[in-house]
């Protein structure tokens, strides 16, 4: 398959990280299109649910005309749906629009134990089924990363993230391996390398590994 045209849907995962030695030319959008030498387009944003990566396939389409654009469509998605938090989803929307409230709510916030995911497990799967549906609208193929197992200080101040994150993975191999879209498939990121090498300290961003790792993945 020639790949000339590839899209990036998501969260901040595939974003640089300079502080960190995490260039622009280290992640993995750009070292995958520079492996096909082709174009690509970011439509990822920070802190991007699943609700949200919904958003950007539907802007995709219905304001940038994206349809059939694309030769291949990655969808990063999943960290921020099953990381459990100490305010709710409807919270964080409210503060979206008025930023400003961030402090103050971040500090009030450090007095509560993170309980509930910002999209449960059932809303999670009704919204893989709906990005399945959009994304093969905008992209010949769409390849699904899954989410990488928390570490460093994720895992140290939410000590059963892993438990989500395999309940979440689960419900992506589900839908995307026993979906009739031949078109749909989700990479294998199970490696020999430490999970530490893998990501920073903040326990879910890619280190230069990381990015590599995903990189060879997608492009094998």
């Amino acid at each position: 398959m020639t790949v000339k045209e590839i899209i990036f849907f998501g969260d901040s995962l595939l974003f640089p990280k300079k502080k960190h030695g995490v260039t622009l030319f280290d992640t993995y959008p750009f070292k995958i299109s520079r492996n096909f030498n082709s174009q690509h387009f970011i439509a990822s944003q920070p802190a991007a649910t699943s609700v949200d990566v919904i958003n950007q396939l539907n802007r995709a389409i219905n304001d940038f005309d994206y349809s059939n654009s694309f030769d291949v469509a990655v969808i990063q998605v999943g960290i921020v749906d099953c990381c459990p938090r100490s305010h709710s989803y409807l919270v964080e929307r409210f503060i979206r629009k008025f930023s400003s409230l961030r402090p103050f709510v971040n500090k009030l916030t450090e007095f509560f134990k993170p309980k509930n995911p910002w999209i449960d497990e059932d809303r999670f799967r009704r919204n893989i089924i709906e990005i399945k549906k959009l994304s093969a609208i905008v992209a010949k193929k769409v390849i699904f990363i899954p989410i990488m197992p928390g570490t460093n200080n994720l895992l140290k101040n939410i000590h059963n993230i892993n438990e989500h994150v395999d309940a979440y993975n689960n419900i992506l191999y589900e839908e995307i391996t026993l979906s009739s879209s031949s078109n749909c498939s989700i990479i294998d990121i199970i490696t020999k390398k430490n999970s530490d090498e893998l990501l920073l300290p903040d326990g879910h961003h890619l280190t230069v590994e990381g990015h590599k790792l995903v990189c060879s993945k997608i492009i094998h």
